[in-house]
């Protein structure tokens, strides 16, 4: 008796999960079917399909695989020849406050499209120093020692003011100038030694110019 019960339980668990196998799989949102899907799974690196249902992956595998999840409201994609890759998210970010170009926060564009020379540099600083109350800071971004000639010094940017301490990064984010105002504020003199991973531009007597590098 016992043995027969055991057989009943077992073709009663073959026969449910064969109705399981049967039965029609839910329909995806989305299929694609056809590319060269790199999957970043050791288990299974490459794959041709996917199906996609509620944002979530349910199958991924081959066309076959996925002919299953495929109903009337699914959207199919056939992409031969391309390449499908997860999500790349790019943390490496630079967020910056926007004002407007008139506001005393605002970095003067120093860009080659905005500062064609020396001049127009010192020109642009003079003005945002107009807008900007004495002793607070007049800063600019994205000059190209390649457009205007020559990097700028402490004494140009000293020639815009005096009575702000300015500092102008270069276009690689990498290395900036300052003027002699900011200098002192930093305590730089002819004296101080570079700091661990930089260097402070001198000239041919020593003196800094201005110029801080990584």
């Amino acid at each position: 008796m016992r043995y027969t019960l055991a057989l009943c339980y077992i073709l009663a668990a073959c026969a449910f999960a064969a109705s399981l196998a049967a039965a029609p799989a839910a329909p995806a949102d989305l299929v694609v079917r056809g590319a060269s899907i790199h999957t970043v799974d050791d288990a299974q690196p490459r794959a041709t399909a996917f199906a996609v249902t509620a944002g979530r992956f349910v199958i991924v595998g081959d066309a076959a695989a996925v002919a299953p999840h495929i109903g009337p409201a699914t959207r199919v994609l056939d992409l031969p020849g391309r390449t499908v890759v997860p999500g790349f998210n790019d943390a490496h970010l630079h967020p910056r406050p926007l004002f407007p170009e008139d506001s005393p926060f605002a970095a003067v564009d120093a860009s080659p499209a905005r500062v064609k020379s020396i001049d127009d540099l010192i020109a642009a600083l003079r003005r945002k120093a107009a807008l900007t109350p004495p002793g607070q800071w007049v800063t600019g971004a994205r000059y190209q020692e390649t457009k205007l000639g020559r990097h700028p010094t402490r004494a140009d940017l000293d020639a815009a003011t005096t009575q702000h301490p300015v500092s102008l990064s270069h276009s690689s984010g990498h290395q900036s100038v300052v003027n002699s105002l900011a200098l002192r504020l930093a305590g730089i003199t002819r004296d101080t030694p570079d700091p661990a991973g930089g260097h402070l531009v001198k000239d041919e007597l020593g003196e800094p110019t201005g110029r801080l590098q990584e």
